[in-house]
């Protein structure tokens, strides 16, 4: 459901139902290995997800955009141990919960250049033991930066993400860490 209103402000309901069946490695790699064993017939996985979204437009060339959202994943397929003969087996048994908010602002100027900067915070719960997702960092910001290069002919883009750290699998903290790329695209560099 989308609503705007004559001063280039616009509201967004979102919801989203989404699945994705067992791949060939859950159903098919167990069989050949002897360290696994048959599991129960698996399920597709199932996300439910809802979202707020307001977007504001600022003189036409700035925009400010503000998010909700909550997802809820079911039925996930993850790797078990059996306690009685310690071989592996994959199962439908974990539930999760992410819930946060995003924030963005992005300028656009006559020339080709750009810049969005957003910054989202999140908490991705597992809901079975009622803690923290494993490898789901609670913030994450992005910045971008896009410019003209030669004319039409050739751009840049500029990005930086940086992630909190996160909670490993064995229980400990994983650092966080900034990462930054520099895209170059062609448009019509050679004729034809």
């Amino acid at each position: 459901v989308i609503y705007s209103t004559k001063d280039q402000t616009t509201v967004k309901l979102l919801y989203g139902h989404a699945f994705r069946a067992p791949n060939a490695y859950e159903i098919i790699y167990p069989a050949g290995n002897s360290a696994y064993k048959p599991g129960p017939a698996l399920s597709p996985e199932s996300l439910r997800g809802t979202e707020i979204v307001v977007e504001q437009y600022l003189g036409g060339q700035l925009r400010l955009t503000g998010s909700i959202y909550s997802n809820r994943a079911s039925n996930l397929i993850s790797l078990r141990t059996d306690p009685s003969d310690g071989r592996l087996y994959f199962a439908n048994t974990d539930k999760m919960t992410s819930k946060g908010i995003e924030i963005e602002m992005e300028r656009k100027w006559p020339r080709g250049f750009e810049i969005r900067l957003a910054h989202t915070w999140q908490r991705s719960s597992d809901d079975m033991r009622r803690d923290n997702a494993v490898n789901s960092p609670r913030t994450l910001s992005k910045l971008n930066f896009g410019f003209p290069v030669a004319r039409e002919a050739l751009s840049g883009g500029l990005e930086a993400q940086c992630e909190s750290s996160r909670r490993t699998l064995a229980g400990d903290r994983a650092a966080g860490f900034c990462l930054a790329n520099l895209t170059l695209v062609s448009r019509d560099l050679v004729k034809g």
